[in-house]
């Protein structure tokens, strides 16, 4: 009876581990992807934009600091055409990824109930599935850590152009902008990965829901 009782524990226990097993990989990816979108939600709140079209459209007619009319193969009013049009971009990137950042969250929110049903229902994961997931999770890791570099980038180059929206620092703006564009050129290919990494994993796992 003791035999049979310690039989029936080791197959129930194998039951389990092998569950727990083709549903590691979900798990990882769950685990993963709270922590992307928690990531990118700590660096909208420390990212926000402080500054505004009117303080950009004033540099024209901020100083009587007179510039040379070719300053580095641009003329002052290019330049001033060019930090207005690095601005635009800037904002409409930002707005972008407030966008994505927030489909982001709806999606891993819809995901989450779908690999609660998954495991409600004792699903396995096929091989195939599993390694699909895992290459997934990989890509996400790998986009995060690039992206988290980037915090708190924004802020100290928008703290250096505080009060120096004027003529005198139209270099020293376009420089900046530039370098805020290219940070927000990033966090939009990482949200635009994400998005595309919970879908397909929202796909693997509804096949098994129907």
């Amino acid at each position: 009876m003791k035999k049979f009782s310690l039989i029936a524990l080791l197959v129930l226990s194998a039951i389990v581990l092998v569950g727990c097993t083709a549903d590691d990989a979900l798990g990882r990816f769950e685990r993963s992807a709270s922590s992307t979108i928690q990531t990118t939600t700590d660096l909208d709140q420390s990212s926000s934009l402080d500054i505004n079209e009117q303080e950009v459209n004033a540099i024209e007619s901020s100083s009587s600091y007179l510039l040379s009319s070719v300053t580095l193969e641009l003329t002052v009013q290019e330049k001033i055409e060019y930090a207005r049009s690095l601005y635009t971009s800037i904002a409409l990137l930002h707005a972008n990824n407030i966008i994505l950042h927030e489909g982001n969250k709806a999606d891993f929110a819809t995901l989450k109930t779908s690999i609660q049903a998954f495991r409600d229902l004792g699903a396995t994961l096929s091989e195939e599935d599993k390694a699909l997931i895992i290459s997934e999770r990989e890509a996400v890791v790998a986009s995060r850590t690039a992206v988290i570099e980037t915090k708190g980038d924004i802020r100290m180059l928008l703290i250096e152009l505080q009060g120096k929206f004027n003529l005198e620092n139209i270099d020293l703006i376009i420089e900046n902008f530039e370098e805020i564009q290219a940070i927000l050129t990033i966090r939009n290919t990482h949200l635009l990965l994400v998005q595309e990494k919970l879908s397909a994993v929202q796909l693997i796992v509804d096949t098994y829901l129907v």
